[in-house]
């Protein structure tokens, strides 16, 4: 018997730990364990290989009762990857998939934190963002353990639509949740929206609705010139045009 599943599948720094605490906190909701490290079990080949069955048993096995529950995994990795979208599609083609979004500049600057934090990054964060745009050839792919995308591709990891349009071909848009950071925290009538595209019971209110949960503390290094941050906004234009185009939303939020 397969479960009802649904997945987090991205972007990293965009509060997807608040939306699955947000969802774990559902009585109708059960979330893979351990939440860290993510299970990123459709990047993982040797745990791909065992199936369902394997990938029931690793991440689901705390479950004493897993009749009628909705299943639920977050890998934020999964956006950047079409083979994850392929392989999610093979296993459990009537998957829902939600993607949370966060302005872009914002994120990018919030992920050269989260690497600085955990010793991936030297450069300030006006460095590490030039080193991007000017010379992308140098961002370096680091390969340690639990890190499947490089931590210093933050521009490239905000341009959300060239991420998400294989999701978008591969799967039914009906199956496709797409939300922004910016209006989800704190706000109940989008909590309600995405019980609904999960089908549980939109009336329940999760005790954490007003909670921050693993912000990124910001310091001088965070502080961009006006006219680096002049070039970010001309570099995500297009971007997130394409985005709006392709997910059929409302991004004045982010301007």
């Amino acid at each position: 018997m397969i479960n009802r599943h649904f997945i987090i599948g991205g972007a990293q720094r965009s509060a997807t730990t608040y939306l699955t605490r947000i969802l774990d906190a559902h009585p109708e909701i059960e979330q893979a364990k351990p939440v860290r490290p993510e299970p990123k079990f459709f990047l993982k080949p040797e745990e791909y290989d065992e199936g369902y069955t394997g990938y029931i048993s690793r991440y689901f096995d705390h479950i004493d009762d897993k009749a009628g529950k909705l299943l639920g995994e977050k890998s934020t990795s999964y956006i950047e990857h079409e083979i994850a979208a392929q392989r999610i599609k093979n296993m459990l083609p009537d998957i829902r998939l939600i993607f949370l979004l966060r302005q872009p500049i914002e994120r990018a600057i919030s992920n050269i934190s989260f690497s600085r934090m955990h010793g991936f990054e030297a450069a300030s964060t006006e460095q590490a963002i030039l080193r991007e745009i000017d010379a992308p050839d140098q961002v370096v792919s680091q390969k340690r353990a639990g890190i499947s995308v490089s931590p210093q591709a933050y521009l490239s990891r905000s341009g959300y639509a060239d991420h998400l349009k294989p999701y978008f071909e591969i799967f039914d848009r009906g199956q496709i949740k797409v939300l922004i950071k910016e209006r989800l925290t704190g706000n109940s009538e989008t909590v309600k929206s995405i019980y609904q595209f999960l089908g549980v019971d939109d009336v329940f209110v999760p005790d954490i609705l007003g909670e921050t949960i693993n912000a990124s503390a910001k310091d001088e290094t965070d502080v961009l010139s006006i006219t680096t941050r002049g070039r970010l906004e001309e570099y995500f234009a297009n971007k997130n045009e394409a985005l709006a185009d392709l997910c059929g939303l409302d991004l004045s939020v982010w301007t």
